[in-house]
C-alpha cells in the first residue's frame, strides 16, 4: 500500500553482480523521489485497491498528489505510535494500582478514579 515506484534502467546489479538493495547501511528504507514514482496504490474500500498511475495526472497534479498521500500515510503511522503509546501507559499505570491496592496502600475509591474502561 505504499508509494511504488519504477526507474530501473536495468542497471541493478553492481561490478560483482549483486542486486543493489533499496535499504542503505542503515537499515532505513531510503525515501523515494516524488518525481520518479510512476504509479500508486490507494485503498479505495475494504477489499479493494486501485492503482493510480503518473500517466492520468497532470505534472503538477501528480505531485501534489503525491505529496497529499504521503503526509497522510505519515499522519496515521504518527497516529498509530501515539495510540500504542498511550496503551502502554495505561497498562503500567492500571498494573501499579493492583500492586498498591494489594499492599492496601489504595483505598478502593482512589483504585475506581484511575480505572479506564477499554
Amino acid at each position: 500500500m505504499g508509494i511504488e515506484h519504477d526507474t530501473s534502467n536495468g542497471n541493478n546489479n553492481t561490478s560483482n553482480g549483486a542486486i543493489l538493495s533499496k535499504r542503505n547501511s542503515s537499515g532505513k528504507r531510503k525515501r523515494c523521489n516524488i518525481d520518479e514514482v510512476e504509479k500508486v496504490f490507494v485503498k479505495t474500500g475494504k477489499h479493494n485497491v486501485e492503482c493510480l498511475k503518473k500517466t492520468e495526472f497532470t505534472s503538477y497534479a501528480w505531485i501534489t498528489f503525491t505529496k497529499y498521500l504521503r503526509y497522510n500515510r505519515y499522519l496515521n503511522k504518527v497516529s498509530v505510535a501515539r495510540k500504542s503509546k498511550l496503551e502502554k501507559k495505561l497498562i503500567s499505570l492500571q498494573s501499579m494500582t493492583q500492586m498498591l491496592k494489594a499492599k492496601n496502600l489504595v483505598t478502593e475509591d482512589v483504585a475506581n478514579a484511575l480505572k479506564v474502561s477499554n
